[in-house]
């Protein structure tokens, strides 16, 4: 819930202090706060409009591709190969098909709390990256800090660019967090610690969001295409770490893995149609969240690691 209690917070205090786009006013240097508008400005409210021009566009088009294209309930008895990532371990310990040499099953506990353990890594590094952002400074880039390349369009295409790598490179783990949450549904009849792998899956999608949420802010932050790109990167590779803890584990303990799950005739493999669309919207959710973010940025004026909620955690 975290990362749409960021994106809620976020778009509310634009919509009460910033209500009319800043770079429409005269700017001042990067590290004091844009003027707030006021009078005729004011009234336009641009934040509450892009807000409600964006979400409202893309609930029509959902429920206009919904009302054609509606998912009919998908039998499948096929065999499924869960992503080798460290967030699908949880599914195989309960399942029994994670083990040790000496073939003895590794336990669920110890495999959760390595997710755990991670997932909490990697939000904590993702909040000081956060929080180490400048809070005023202007995502319309006007004077590029760079002394050789004096040219903004060059350093605001990049921040679009960068946002939709960044955005499309997350899909992947959206992916990975599609099969694991539908193989949970299809096979958590046969014993309720199945069920747990739920809760990892709800983690793993919290710690996809809080990228793309930092990710774009840091791109935003930055008023050089070499500091643009440099922050994409690190972003990316914070968001491998995932992969990078399962050959760990490989290593250091000897673990095997068999990431086939093979259904049972008991299984209930029918994916209703609900379900299946649902977990479509979620895989496309990355793009749309970025692109949000950068949209409201760009028509406000207002950096995104201005959390008014974070704010008012740090004060207390």
């Amino acid at each position: 819930m975290l990362p749409f209690m960021l994106i809620f917070d976020y778009t509310l205090g634009i919509i009460r202090d910033h209500a009319a786009p800043s770079f429409l006013t005269p700017r001042g240097p990067v590290g004091e706060a844009a003027p707030l508008a006021s009078g005729a400005e004011t009234s336009s409210h641009p934040g509450f409009m892009f807000t409600f021009i964006f979400w409202g566009t893309v609930i029509f088009g959902v429920t206009m591709w919904w009302i054609n294209h509606q998912p009919a309930d998908k039998e499948n008895k096929q065999d499924v190969e869960l992503s080798e990532s460290i967030w699908s371990t949880p599914l195989l310990c309960v399942l029994e098909q994670l083990k040790y040499p000496d073939g003895t099953r590794m336990s669920p506990l110890f495999a959760s709390s390595v997710v755990l353990f991670m997932g909490a890594l990697q939000m904590f590094t993702l909040f000081l990256i956060g929080r180490a952002l400048n809070p005023d400074a202007h995502p319309i880039t006007v004077h590029p800090s760079t002394p050789w390349n004096k040219e903004a369009w060059t350093v605001n295409c990049m921040k679009w660019i960068m946002t939709l790598f960044l955005s499309v490179f997350m899909m992947g783990d959206a992916r990975q967090f599609q099969v694991n949450l539908r193989e949970v549904m299809c096979i958590g009849h046969r014993h309720k610690i199945v069920r747990i792998p739920i809760i990892f899956s709800a983690m793993h999608f919290a710690v996809l969001l809080s990228t793309v949420i930092v990710g774009v802010s840091s791109v935003l932050s930055f008023q050089s295409v070499p500091d643009i790109l440099y922050s994409s990167l690190a972003i990316t590779f914070i968001s491998h770490v995932d992969d990078m803890i399962w050959p760990f584990m490989q290593i250091a303990f000897g673990v095997t893995a068999d990431w086939n799950i093979t259904y049972r005739e008991e299984d209930d493999t029918a994916v209703p149609g609900w379900l299946e669309g649902f977990l479509r919207t979620l895989t496309l959710f990355p793009v749309l969240v970025a692109f949000y973010i950068l949209g409201l940025a760009w028509v406000t004026d207002v950096m995104p690691c201005s959390f008014r909620l974070i704010d008012a955690i740090a004060a207390r």
